[in-house]
């Protein structure tokens, strides 16, 4: 017996874009722990089917509460996981915002600021991996 779980958006995963995650638990027979299957349903049309075991006993939970509790969050918890990949920006401006907020309290900061502010003023739109000598 199984639950599907319809109309969760959710953004990116790699390069192509995911529209829907479907999701389902399984009572596989011969093994121990309740495990769930779910499909990632892509813009081009395409579907990945994956399985994965929830560690959750069967003997510990019932599938009610599964299917009722343990589905809902789990479901939250992938779609944040595939929306944290969504805006990795690779521009050179995003990783100068990262570096300046790591190193605001070094003592020598301040005195290479103007240095690289001018860095940044060339090649803030460009993306990283574009940048060669």
């Amino acid at each position: 017996m199984s639950l599907i779980v319809d109309g969760v958006k959710s953004p990116k995963k790699g390069d192509k874009k995911v529209i829907d995650l479907k999701a389902s638990i399984l009572d596989r027979g011969s093994r121990k722990h309740w495990y769930i299957r779910y499909q990632l349903f892509f813009e081009d049309g395409s579907v990945e089917t994956k399985e994965e075991s929830t560690k959750v006993l069967k003997t510990e939970k019932p599938l009610k509460y599964m299917q009722t509790k343990y589905l809902p969050a789990w479901i939250s918890k992938k779609q944040n996981e595939l929306s944290l990949q969504k805006f990795e920006s690779k521009k050179f401006s995003c990783f100068f915002q990262k570096y300046l907020t790591e190193h605001d309290a070094d003592k020598g900061f301040l005195n290479r600021l103007p240095i690289y502010r001018k860095v940044v003023q060339y090649f803030g739109d460009f993306e990283v991996s574009k940048i060669n000598r």
